[in-house]
C-alpha cells in the first residue's frame, strides 16, 4: 500500500494531504512552515502514519519558483519526489468540476496525480546543481536589465 503525499507550495507555509490507495484522506491537512525544523517534524509524521499503515510515502509536489527547494532538498534524501510543473496540476484540476482553488484542494489535487497518474519520477539533482541554475537566472535577468538601461541611456 501507498501513502500518497500531495504537497502545495507557497512562500511561507506548505500545505500537505495525506491520500491511501483507495483515495480516503488520511489524517487532517498538515501545514510545514518553510524552516527545516517544520520539514524535520513533517518527515517524523510521515515516518509515523507510514509505520502505523504498514505503506511506502510516495510524494508529488508543484515546482513553484524557488520556494520549493528547501523542502525538496530535505524529503529527496528520505523519499523518492515526484515534482510537477504547476500546469499540469492545474490540467488534472480542470477536471475537478467544483472549480474552486485553495492550497488545501491543490495539495489533495496533487496526491490524486499520485493515487491515479504514471507519475514520473524526478531528478533535479541535488542542492548545488539548484542553487547554480537559480544563479544561472539571475545572471540572465541581469545581462537583459543592463542592456534595458543601456538602450534607454541611449535614447
Amino acid at each position: 500500500m501507498y501513502l500518497n503525499i500531495g504537497i502545495d507550495i507557497a512562500k511561507d507555509a506548505h500545505e500537505a494531504c495525506i491520500l491511501d490507495d483507495e483515495g480516503k484522506q488520511i489524517g487532517r491537512y498538515i501545514q510545514i512552515k518553510n524552516l527545516k525544523s517544520s520539514i524535520e517534524k513533517f518527515i517524523e509524521r510521515v515516518e509515523s502514519v507510514s509505520n502505523r499503515l504498514n505503506s511506502i510515502p510516495r510524494i508529488g509536489m508543484e515546482a513553484t519558483g524557488i520556494y520549493w527547494y528547501a523542502i525538496y532538498s530535505e524529503l529527496s534524501k528520505h523519499y523518492e519526489i515526484h515534482a510537477y510543473n504547476p500546469s499540469q496540476v492545474k490540467g488534472f484540476a480542470a477536471v475537478n468540476i467544483r472549480g474552486s482553488k485553495t492550497d488545501k484542494i491543490d495539495a489533495k489535487t496533487i496526491a490524486a496525480i499520485l493515487q491515479f497518474g504514471e507519475a514520473p519520477k524526478t531528478c533535479y539533482g541535488d542542492k548545488k546543481r539548484m542553487e547554480l541554475k537559480e544563479y544561472c537566472g539571475f545572471h540572465f535577468k541581469l545581462k537583459s536589465n543592463v542592456a534595458n538601461l543601456k538602450k534607454r541611456v541611449n535614447t
